[in-house]
């Protein structure tokens, strides 16, 4: 598409003060021009996409571009710049995509074309490909000298991460000192039927949040290995994402065992734990997924329909988040752990799913759990509702 605002005169005097033509000859200059397809890209129209077949070279004679992959923006250039200036050496598919940050007009050369002009001025060749390698030679020196810093900078987040963990790690410790007390002074109260219930239920309750610290912190340590031995920049960049998110687990977690300790201390004190007006909602999406990814990580292979059907009548509930919260999440590992049990015994027309399910009735909230595992053993039944898995769990909807 040919716009007649810039004429072949004023091609020829763009291309004379780009610099791979810089030592070219006016008339190969003037050849190249009558060779050129000019084209005009709107602002925020791609050019170039990763991938595309490298077949020409483009001249920017009016307006600006980037040169990104994806959203990660690595260079801009103007009007006499140049980009795609290897497909005269060959055709490789494009290594990043260009596109226009404002109208902008590009002169497109060929790859045949070029070789028609030049394939009787050698001299023009030589000069062309030492601009080539001069370019390469500092695009490379670059992009070494910002790999080094970027190295040093990742070096310095990774010890900060792993000084985090160590720290939360020895919080947990901590935290499972606290817990000891808090046991014998539960015996000393009698506040359990017998020491048999208490010991259970106590590993029950602080088994969850052991598991997710214990599976998150080992997935790190396998990100902080690959990060080690990886040297795409990328890669390490989204590695870093990973652990970062690990680790925010790892905090989470604590803080769940933190409050665990926390509440059957002022549960040893006859203390009242204060209600709050909670999102019932939100929590049961928050800690469907939680319980979904914490078997996924001990089981990859695993897979489960789930499927959340919420009462928007329900906004906010007075309730103790801490306790529901962990009532849910017991219920829906269990439903987890047995679909994925029968999972294992079954054939292949077995379809696991869990459903949870929240519902309006009067002024009460109800929550329903349901999956097509293995159910519970008889055996167990009467064990269900134990003095320790007694938790005030009734709660009112505002009006």
């Amino acid at each position: 598409m040919i716009h007649s605002h810039i004429s072949l005169q004023q091609c020829i005097q763009l291309l004379q003060q780009v610099e791979l033509f810089r030592h070219v000859p006016g008339k190969v200059i003037e050849a190249l021009a009558k060779k050129m397809i000019l084209a005009t890209y709107p602002m925020n129209e791609t050019i170039i996409h990763k991938g595309d077949p490298g077949n020409s070279m483009f001249v920017i004679l009016e307006g600006k571009v980037k040169i990104h992959e994806g959203e990660h923006q690595l260079a801009e250039m103007t009007t006499r710049h140049f980009f795609g200036e290897l497909s005269i050496l060959d055709s490789e598919p494009r290594s990043m995509s260009v596109t226009a940050i404002e109208s902008t007009t590009l002169g497109v050369i060929h790859q045949a074309d070029v070789y028609q002009v030049l394939k009787d001025h050698p001299d023009a060749v030589r000069d062309i490909i030492g601009v080539l390698s001069h370019r390469l030679r500092n695009q490379n020196q670059t992009i070494v000298s910002q790999l080094k810093q970027r190295s040093v900078e990742l070096e310095l987040l990774v010890n900060e991460k792993t000084k985090d963990l160590l720290e939360k790690n020895a919080e947990l410790s901590s935290l499972l000192l606290e817990l000891r007390r808090t046991q014998e002074q539960l015996i000393t109260q009698e506040k359990l039927a017998t020491l048999g219930h208490l010991t259970a239920g106590i590993a029950h309750e602080i088994q969850n949040p052991l598991n997710f610290i214990t599976n998150f912190s080992s997935l790190s340590i396998e990100l902080i290995d690959e990060f080690n031995q990886s040297k795409d920049e990328n890669e390490k960049k989204e590695l870093l994402k990973d652990l970062s998110r690990n680790l925010q687990k790892i905090i989470d977690h604590g803080e769940r065992a933190d409050s665990i300790v926390k509440n059957m201390m002022l549960h040893s004190r006859t203390r009242m734990i204060e209600k709050t007006k909670t999102d019932l909602n939100k929590l049961i999406r928050e800690y469907m997924e939680l319980a979904y990814h914490g078997i996924k990580v001990k089981d990859p292979d695993f897979d489960c329909k789930t499927e959340i059907r919420l009462d928007n009548r329900i906004s906010g509930v007075t309730l103790h988040p801490q306790n529901i919260s962990r009532v849910i999440l017991n219920l829906l590992g269990n439903a987890f752990y047995t679909v994925n049990k029968r999972t294992k015994s079954s054939g292949k027309g077995y379809l696991p799913f869990v459903r949870i399910r929240t519902q309006l009735d009067a002024d009460m909230a109800l929550i329903e759990i349901e999956d097509n595992g293995e159910g519970i053993p008889e055996v167990e039944m009467n064990n269900i509702f134990q003095h320790f898995s007694q938790l005030n769990l009734l709660v009112k909807v505002p009006d």
